[in-house]
């Protein structure tokens, strides 16, 4: 059997990149699992308006599989300004150690704001404090019909921007 030499060069170069880069990539796990272990929980926020004042309360959890769930007091909607709007669902992950991003959609139902119903993309960061066993963060809404893609890469400016802060729900 005919080895073919370039053959086994590339490949043996190959296998020396995949070693010298998995110290590298176990590092980067070993920091998404910290992150991961002190951002995971239950926390109870206050959400404020741009402007500070009170907006709502919300329950946001971030489950360790990178599953996020917000529920907000608002979410029966305000009148005159928006239809009731369901539970919002999403992901996150880490940036480093102590801070994350996430993304998360809502549906509002049709109603007087809108006959149809529509869609709500939220885009959060956020930081948490271990030793204070808080967060906080701020959260960018856009509006999008229910045929539309909230992926799209041409996103619309953010329809409203708000801040919150809060502390993780202790388990007693």
């Amino acid at each position: 059997m005919k080895i073919n030499k370039p053959s086994c060069l590339a490949l043996a170069g190959l296998l020396s990149a995949l070693t010298l880069l998995s110290p590298l990539n176990a590092a980067a796990a070993d920091k998404s699992k910290a992150c991961r272990s002190l951002v995971s929980g239950t926390y109870l926020v206050t959400m404020s308006n741009p402007d500070g004042s009170f907006a709502s309360r919300a329950v946001l959890t971030f489950g360790s599989d990178g599953n996020l769930t917000r529920t907000d007091s608002n979410q029966g909607g305000v009148a005159g300004a928006f239809n009731a709007f369901t539970t919002s669902l999403g992901s996150w992950q880490c940036d480093d150690r102590r801070t994350v991003h996430a993304t998360a959609i809502n549906f509002s139902l049709p109603g007087v704001s809108s006959a149809e119903g529509g869609m709500a993309r939220a885009d959060y960061q956020a930081s948490v404090n271990a030793r204070k066993q808080g967060i906080q963060g701020s959260i960018d809404v856009r509006f999008f019909n229910l045929t539309d893609d909230p992926y799209k890469t041409d996103l619309p400016a953010p329809a409203i921007s708000v801040t919150f802060e809060g502390s993780r729900v202790p388990a007693r």
